[in-house]
């Protein structure tokens, strides 16, 4: 509870928080958090969670759960995902005329001083709110800038640069690497799997270090019939570990049921 002495009234977030309901919402956002297209940060907050948590803090406790709803995004009846639905300019009126009776400013500035991958930063600019971020982290510092803090800043004219730089790079990229990713004529390449090697003290092969030989096994029942993986074949004669991917459904526990082959050569897996 707030201190008696406080001259602010008490806040919504001091009082309920609809977890049930933000429970809900963060099963809807399971790797669909747009932030993951930039970034892929290993402990991202969801988005859901982090837009109720800013506005459960700024608001009165006074506010019915009903307007908490209303002003999060959510619609009586409607299946609103709220990690891809910004806050209507209606509700973000509402929620600065809140700011303004409980803070005396509509845009009081929200304080997130180990804001890692960005999710409470973002989240309160949505609502047009001052934002002050920072980690401990410089890659989450950099992100949340590429992020946030740019695109508000230069606006549409940002892509141009994005989209000349990002061909740049990639275009070096191809021409300093291309040589040690090589293909033959008529070959797609999927994948290249490096490793480390040893030479087998008893027959001299060139053994690959490898600490898993799977390629694709996400255990969700839809993708069982996905599932692919390298199967290693000694060949003592040339001195080496013939690789060949083994494709086909799941079998029980980890193995692969049914399986086709289709060559896999030099550690590259072709088509």
């Amino acid at each position: 509870m707030p201190n008696p002495t406080s001259k602010r009234p008490a806040l919504f977030i001091e009082r309920m928080m609809p977890v049930q309901l933000l429970n809900e919402q963060v099963y809807y956002e399971h790797g669909g958090n747009p932030f993951k297209g930039l970034h892929r940060w290993y402990s991202r907050k969801p988005l859901s969670f982090s837009r109720a948590s800013v506005l459960a803090s700024l608001l009165p406790a006074d506010v019915t759960m009903q307007e908490f709803e209303y002003l999060l995004g959510l619609e009586p009846g409607k299946e609103v995902k709220l990690y891809k639905t910004p806050p209507s300019s209606v509700r973000i009126k509402k929620v600065q005329d809140y700011c303004e009776k409980v803070w005396g400013t509509r845009t009081p500035t929200v304080l997130d001083a180990f804001a890692g991958g960005g999710s409470i930063p973002f989240e309160a600019a949505r609502y047009g709110l001052n934002v002050l971020a920072s980690d401990l982290n410089p890659v989450a510092v950099v992100t949340m800038k590429a992020a946030m803090e740019y695109p508000l800043k230069f606006g549409p004219d940002l892509q141009q640069d994005i989209d000349k730089w990002v061909k740049w790079v990639g275009d070096e990229a191809e021409k300093r690497l291309a040589e040690f990713f090589p293909s033959n004529p008529g070959e797609t390449v999927l994948y290249y799997l490096w490793a480390h090697t040893v030479v087998c003290p008893n027959c001299k092969s060139v053994v690959p270090l490898c600490p898993t030989w799977w390629i694709y096994n996400r255990p969700e029942k839809q993708n069982w019939h996905r599932w692919c993986a390298i199967k290693p074949i000694s060949d003592p004669e040339g001195k080496q570990i013939k690789l060949e991917m083994i494709r086909g459904n799941k079998g029980k526990v980890r193995t692969i049921l049914t399986p086709r082959a289709s060559p896999c050569q030099n550690g590259k897996i072709v088509r």
